[in-house]
């Protein structure tokens, strides 16, 4: 397939019509059946791992929401209405979106399941979240879902993604006021815990392409180069991501990453994969870009 050149080199796909995907629970799901029959082994692997059965946090209001009940939560297919995972997605990824959408959904369910997860990240209850005390949080709840081990194997998969969704969703406020904030508040908690499931789903995406596997393994360096890139572009079709769904020869592939690479230094970073992909969804006026230009920064 050929392309025309153009001032910009994003060419991205259409976007798809939404109405057209199965809706079998009026757009719900369960997450246990989201995805392939090997994230629910996955699933149940990491559910048996977990230690303790008292793990539950308590809302404003003093009930308690345990984490085997938020992991049974039947959550809506698209993250915020604008993301929707692949399910060729590795097993990690899966398991920590379906940790972290239930504090990112508009239900009622996830209203106070946030509001006494702000409190739990809130660690000195001045109201405001710092990049240290949402780390912590993040740590804290996976390891509560799937056990000290799994959790902490979780966390440590997709922590440089952590700071590019804090950054966002501190970016959300301070782009509706003009001023750029150092932590977020309750009004960006919801934002920002579905930015982190979106952009763990770009770092799953990077790693893929990093050390040219799956998931994330001693392998990755943090860094593409171009034979990476020109190796597993192939496998993008199914990623969620537009950007990387149109590219169907080398020669594109290579124009692609000499966009991504905006410094020239033959490598792409994380950081520069982040911005290549958000430009281009926010360019298409995609549902993600509509998601991703609030925080843009």
């Amino acid at each position: 397939m050929s392309h025309t050149k153009s001032s910009r080199k994003v060419r991205i796909a259409a976007v798809p019509n939404r109405r057209n995907r199965v809706d079998t629970r009026r757009g719900y799901y369960s997450r246990n059946s989201y995805a392939s029959s090997s994230y629910s082994n996955a699933s149940s692997s990491y559910g048996s791992k977990r230690s303790g059965t008292g793990n539950s946090t308590t809302n404003s209001k003093g009930s308690k929401s345990s984490s085997s009940e938020k992991l049974s939560m039947h959550m809506p297919e698209m993250i915020s209405g604008m993301y929707k995972p692949s399910i060729n997605t590795s097993e990690e990824l899966q398991a920590f979106v379906k940790s972290f959408q239930p504090y990112g959904e508009k239900m009622a369910e996830c209203v106070s399941l946030r509001r006494a997860g702000f409190v739990s990240c809130d660690n000195n209850g001045s109201g405001k979240c710092s990049l240290a005390e949402v780390d912590s949080f993040i740590n804290d709840v996976l390891k509560k879902d799937y056990g000290p081990i799994q959790g902490t194997k979780i966390f440590r998969a997709f922590r440089p993604s952590y700071i590019v969704a804090y950054k966002g969703a501190r970016g959300f406020k301070g782009n509706a006021s003009g001023n750029l904030e150092d932590y977020i508040s309750f009004s960006e908690f919801r934002i920002f815990n579905a930015y982190l499931c979106v952009y763990a789903g770009m770092l799953d995406s990077f790693s893929r392409i990093d050390g040219k596997s799956a998931g994330v393994d001693a392998n990755d360096d943090r860094r593409v180069d171009k034979s990476e890139w020109i190796k597993q572009y192939p496998t993008f079709t199914a990623s969620g991501f537009m950007a990387l769904q149109n590219i169907s020869n080398d020669e594109f592939a290579q124009s692609e990453f000499e966009s991504m690479d905006a410094d020239g230094q033959g490598v792409v970073l994380f950081s520069e994969f982040c911005k290549w992909i958000t430009a281009a969804e926010i360019s298409q006026s995609t549902a993600l870009g509509r998601l991703l230009v609030l925080g843009y920064f």
